[in-house]
């Protein structure tokens, strides 16, 4: 039986920063447009109001991604690569993490 070894790198509090800080750019104060039909009927978001420019949908986003909308579970799971977008009840990006 051989010994493996592994060596777990995190990124850098910097990294982090740097790369929230590109994807707030992108998607903080936007509204995410969630085709599932369970999320658009238990906190019913309509987007119609809203200007295009200000719509991604949630296809675009980059993987590994997670969808957090008001009191709803998550996993504590730690996935740095994992791009966490905090959702309003309106469908508004307020908030981004990566954990």
């Amino acid at each position: 039986m051989s010994d493996h070894h592994f060596k777990i790198v995190s990124p850098s509090e910097e990294e982090i920063k740097a790369k929230t800080d590109a994807m707030s750019a992108s998607y903080l104060n936007k509204y995410i447009e969630d085709d599932d039909p369970f999320i658009r009927e238990k906190y019913n978001i309509s987007l119609k109001d809203i200007d295009q420019k200000n719509i991604v949908n949630k296809n675009k986003l980059p993987e590994p991604y997670r969808l957090i909308y008001p009191n709803s579970p998550v996993t504590r799971d730690l996935r740095i690569d994992r791009l966490n977008l905090y959702i309003d009840d309106t469908g508004k990006v307020t908030t981004i993490r990566y954990h």
